[in-house]
């Protein structure tokens, strides 16, 4: 809808129309401030305004910002297939492989146990040495109690596809990893030291800086092979299917959410290992470590990936633009073509440098589509000027359709 606040300057006498005039000259300026609030179709009720939009959406709908549209919004094509559905597939081989690096080349090393269920599989893994080729195979069969809970309740089952796609994938990597000949290639190619650091003095009472190292590296490569899994629409499994019902149900930070189920998991993980594996200490210092380099490691490594997360993958990031174009009428028949799903305000100003009457548009999006929708508009109007603020807070209902396909 639109609203306009006109302010009546009142009438005055002869003798004080002087100051009468001064004192109105602002009001006038005023009146030239409007703002417009609509959202979807709704209609401004200004028929010129509307015939110019009419006129430019015409003109739009002929244009190359028309043939890009239709490309993204026509019928399903092999062309768009291999598009989209491989490059799906890619990321999530990607980023399994780099995931399945993080675990077997660094964090075994420094025996920092992974959050979630794939601690399930590195308690196994460190404990019995011989189960670590069936690492993946071990992690795949502690998902399956998740995905029959939460099969139903996620209503999205391309998500769960895409996961079990990952699972696929992590079993042939992670088999191709373990393969006696790649891991020593694996293992002498990628060492920081030239000599066994883990039968050292140093290694038996906990005190080692590598363990850090290897933690703190391990822990990036693992984040970076997550979030290349969740741009592609899935899953590592584990608790992050916890984390992706409870994100899209409350519409919360991925890497947040998943900080505090990894916390939680760490906790128990840490605490059974202890048991298992006690830290070893000898000679000189003969009292045990409960909480050494080796349990810090573990979270330190739920820490790190958790921002690395927010940082590659802010999902549900808020920002608000602030679009000031040449034309008006081109921006607003834009956002008509596309029909754009997000409120926006149109306020009409008085340029403070040119002293010409302007509009600026405000709308907030998420940080996610922002990049698209800036691309759209350049190609729309090369004039135009856009900024971008991050949103901290915000509460009521924002549609978030566009990083749940």
């Amino acid at each position: 809808m639109a609203s306009l606040n006109r302010k009546k300057i009142a009438k005055t006498s002869n003798s004080t129309a002087k100051k009468t005039k001064e004192k109105s000259e602002k009001p006038k300026k005023l009146k030239d401030d409007f703002s417009i609030n609509f959202h979807s179709k709704n209609q401004i009720q200004d028929n010129a305004f509307l015939e110019n939009i009419e006129k430019v959406e015409t003109q739009l709908s002929k244009s190359k910002i028309a043939k890009t549209l239709a490309a993204r919004r026509g019928p399903f094509t092999f062309k768009k297939f291999c598009k989209n559905y491989w490059k799906k597939l890619f990321l999530i081989f990607l980023g399994a492989l780099i995931f399945n690096l993080g675990i077997q080349v660094f964090l075994s090393r420094s025996e920092t146990i992974p959050s979630g269920l794939t601690g399930v599989a590195s308690l196994l893994q460190f404990s019995v040495p011989e189960t670590k080729p069936y690492f993946a195979i071990i992690y795949f069969a502690t998902n399956i109690p998740l995905f029959l809970i939460f099969w139903r309740k996620i209503q999205k089952k391309n998500f769960l596809y895409l996961t079990l796609i990952f699972m696929v994938f992590q079993i042939l990597i992670n088999f191709g990893l373990t393969l006696p000949q790649v891991e020593k290639f694996i293992h002498t190619v990628i060492n920081f030291v030239s000599f066994d650091w883990t039968s050292t003095k140093a290694y038996e009472m906990n005190l080692t800086f590598l363990i850090l190292l290897n933690c703190t590296i391990g822990a990036i490569f693992v984040a970076i092979g997550i979030s290349l899994i969740w741009k592609a629409g899935g899953s590592t499994g584990g608790t992050d299917i916890i984390v992706y019902y409870y994100t899209t149900k409350y519409k919360k930070s991925i890497g947040n959410i998943s900080v505090l189920v990894n916390i939680i998991s760490g906790i128990i993980f840490v605490t059974i290992f202890n048991f298992l594996r006690p830290n070893v200490t000898q000679g000189e210092y003969p009292y045990p470590i409960v909480f050494g380099l080796r349990e810090f490691s573990t979270f330190l490594y739920i820490f790190i990936v958790g921002q690395t997360i927010n940082i590659l993958y802010p999902k549900y990031k808020k920002v608000t633009l602030l679009i000031i174009p040449s034309d008006i009428h081109k921006v607003i028949a834009y956002f008509r073509l596309i029909n754009y799903w997000h409120s926006y305000r149109i306020i009409k100003f008085r340029s403070g440098f040119t002293g010409n009457i302007s509009y600026k548009i405000e709308t907030t999006v998420l940080l996610l589509e922002s990049k698209e929708l800036i691309q759209d508009l350049k190609i729309v109007d090369p004039k135009v000027w856009i900024t971008a603020t991050t949103i901290h807070s915000q509460s009521g209902n924002f549609l978030t359709s566009y990083v749940e396909e």
